[in-house]
């Protein structure tokens, strides 16, 4: 009998927008066991489900946007964080860290399971899940810190049930330069990682550096638990290279790809200065690829 682990990916399939952290969700659910029997584990990917107050689940639909993403927008955003932007100065900022307050945040999913219960479909109740297998595991790969259930509450609880939790972490950057990132950002991901060193055992990290500051976060928090940090390099696969669409400037050219949000903090400045060094290979391209 393999063992479940828990993914949950209500940020992967409802997100407007495709960042690293959805692709890498999809392709890890797509390559990894699904179903039980096929190896010591499988995943079973789950979603946050206001009417249903609990996780469940994927329905059809949502096992659909989960093997197909959708076409790339503009992020939704709250009526409440888009009041931030008329209001004056520090009232605009707090209207906007106001959404991802816990109290406020389930004060409006009460909100909207009220407006959705005559909407809500039946079928979902047969998809809640009810009781977490002891010996279970929950694996956050998605960028959690922004979902509903927020990790804080859930991770205690799961840990007194007997599941084990885990969490794929890419960077803690939020917690070393909080001057990179929106004061949203800091908050929701302080209480993420907090959780997860105060509940979590195990972690993958997507780098040797990523682990070591990971390691030195711990010690930060006054953890004195052993923390078993694995390396997963991140890869690509080009299989189907041979089918992109590319600029006339570059067919037949070698170019450098860097592939992330074109902003300070990805630090593409870097690359920009070595390139126009770089005297033994005019040839060579660079080419960034990006949300802005």
């Amino acid at each position: 009998m393999s063992t479940p682990v828990f993914i949950e990916v209500t940020d992967t399939i409802h997100a407007t927008f495709i960042t690293g952290f959805q692709r890498h969700t999809r392709e890890l659910i797509r390559r990894l066991p699904n179903r039980e029997g096929q190896g010591p584990f499988h995943v079973v990917p789950i979603v946050w489900c206001v009417g249903c107050d609990s996780f469940r689940l994927l329905d059809r639909h949502e096992t659909e946007l989960l093997d197909t993403p959708p076409p790339t927008s503009i992020p939704t955003r709250s009526r409440l964080s888009r009041l931030g932007d008329r209001l004056p100065g520090p009232l605009g900022g707090w209207a906007q860290r106001a959404v991802h307050i816990p109290a406020v945040r389930r004060r409006r999913d009460a909100l909207e399971r009220r407006r959705g219960r005559s909407t809500h479909p039946a079928e979902h109740a047969a998809l809640r899940i009810e009781e977490w297998p002891v010996g279970s595991w929950l694996f956050d790969l998605e960028a959690v810190w922004h979902n509903s259930a927020t990790r804080d509450r859930l991770l205690p609880d799961l840990r007194a049930r007997g599941v084990k939790t885990s969490a794929l972490i890419a960077d803690v950057m939020p917690e070393q330069f909080p001057q990179w990132f929106s004061q949203i950002t800091v908050d929701v991901f302080h209480r993420f990682i907090t959780a997860h060193l105060g509940s979590s055992d195990h972690f993958v990290c997507i780098s040797e550096s990523t682990k070591r500051d990971l390691i030195q976060l711990a010690r930060q928090s006054g953890r004195t638990r052993p923390l078993d940090a694995v390396v997963m390099p991140l890869g690509a696969d080009f299989a189907d290279s041979a089918s992109a669409d590319l600029p006339d400037e570059l067919i037949g050219r070698q170019f450098l790809l860097c592939v992330g949000t074109l902003e300070p903090r990805k630090n593409q400045k870097l690359a920009i200065d070595a390139l126009e060094r770089l005297d033994t290979h005019p040839e060579l391209a660079l080419v960034l690829v990006g949300r802005v």
